[in-house]
């Protein structure tokens, strides 16, 4: 099989992972030519930009800084779920932030549905 052919045998194994946990990413055709497919993930919650597999079987993306990143799948594979976990924390600190915030920064609990919010994030960050 052919690095080309791994590498898409590899994405295709990562988003069913990622589906199992409830997160949708996308592999279909690129416009470009030197792209060999294009991967869509939800912009909302995955700061990745314009990924794309190339033709020797590499991985290519924008990242956060806008700065394009040309690795293996390997490596796109631990960076893109350590940023999605990063997310996710992210998340259930800010809903924690905000609750501190509209209490005048008194420790009070959360109400049950954005605790419940928090819960979920949590559970989602420490799976992936």
């Amino acid at each position: 099989m052919t690095t080309l052919g791994k590498t898409l045998k590899k994405l295709r194994i990562l988003r069913k992972e990622l589906a199992g946990i409830g997160f949708e990413l996308t592999i279909g055709k690129s416009e470009y030519l030197d792209e060999a497919a294009s991967v869509d993930t939800p912009g909302n919650v995955f700061s990745y930009r314009f990924v794309s597999v190339l033709p020797d079987g590499h991985m290519s993306w924008e990242d956060v800084n806008y700065d394009r990143r040309k690795e293996s799948f390997d490596v796109f594979r631990e960076e893109f779920f350590q940023r999605l976990a990063e997310k996710y924390e992210y998340r259930a600190d800010d809903k924690r932030r905000a609750w501190l915030a509209l209490c005048d920064d008194k420790e009070v609990p959360l109400p049950d549905p954005p605790a419940r919010k928090v819960t979920g994030y949590e559970r989602m960050a420490a799976a992936i």
